[in-house]
């Protein structure tokens, strides 16, 4: 598969991106800290690409409470 091209996962109803080198961040517990911090590292600069794997309806929501 090519860099940067995307696939369907193995149920079919998601897709995942290709992205070389990156860090995959998740959020921990729902009603923890973490979801806050995700919110705050993406908008903030950064030198390693990262992916979060994490709900985006919960961090939509966490977003908008900061």
């Amino acid at each position: 598969m090519a860099e940067g091209t995307a696939r369907r996962s193995i149920r079919g109803d998601a897709v995942i991106a290709r992205v070389p080198h990156a860090l995959a961040i998740t959020p921990g517990e729902p009603a923890g800290i973490g979801p806050d911090l995700l919110v705050a590292l993406s908008q903030s600069a950064r030198t390693t690409p990262w992916i979060a794997v994490a709900d985006i309806d919960l961090l939509q929501s966490r977003a908008r409470t900061l």
